[in-house]
């Protein structure tokens, strides 16, 4: 069971592109149907994910890419064996993906 959806982040997300609206949709519906338990907010103008209230991770739309960012993300450095995560910060780590069919082949 997947967990609620926020209506406030259906709206924000229907305001951008189609192209975009494809990744970030397939993005959410892969993040939320990963445990009934996580809750979806709109926090520094971008959706997030958390889990007991410990953010995990978000989503940030660009023109043309969103960037799937995780904010404990250097943690998962090791078990990135096909480098997808990027990012010099000390504590996040971003994926950039530019259309559905890129987010396929990355599953």
């Amino acid at each position: 069971m997947p967990a609620e959806l926020n209506e406030k982040l259906t709206h924000i997300i229907a305001k951008y592109l189609p192209d975009i609206q494809v990744v970030l949709l397939s993005l959410r519906d892969i993040i939320l149907n990963v445990s009934p338990e996580l809750n979806e907010e709109f926090k520094w103008s971008m959706p997030n994910y958390s889990y007991k209230w410990k953010l995990i991770c978000y989503l940030q739309a660009g023109q043309n890419h969103v960037n799937l960012g995780f904010h404990k993300g250097k943690e998962l450095e090791k078990a990135d064996a096909a480098h997808l995560l990027q990012g010099s910060g000390k504590r996040c780590a971003i994926s950039g993906i530019k259309s559905r069919k890129k987010l396929i082949r990355r599953r």
